[in-house]
């Protein structure tokens, strides 16, 4: 298992840990906007979804105020859970 942050293209991959805690299980790649990570808390043995800007838009003038802080609905019929969104880094 790899115990990183992000590879040198600010992207995860899988198996790696991140923060100790995170175990990247896989990668959907095909949103326009942003990668979404399967990851497993290794101390709650659950599921997680974490949806990153994809790097490649990061420099993009105006891309991070269009981005969403905080998302309060999570309403939604496929949704079981909804934890607080934070920004990282």
């Amino acid at each position: 298992m790899l115990e990183s942050g992000a590879e040198a293209s600010g992207r995860w991959r899988v198996n790696e840990v991140i923060d100790g805690q995170y175990e990247v299980r896989s990668v959907h790649e095909q949103g326009g906007m942003a990668l979404v990570y399967v990851v497993s808390h290794r101390d709650w043995g659950i599921l997680l979804a974490v949806k990153s800007p994809r790097p490649e838009l990061l420099s993009a003038d105006g891309f991070l105020d269009s981005w969403p802080r905080r998302r309060p609905g999570c309403r939604s019929a496929s949704t079981r859970m909804c934890a607080a969104v934070t920004t990282s880094g």
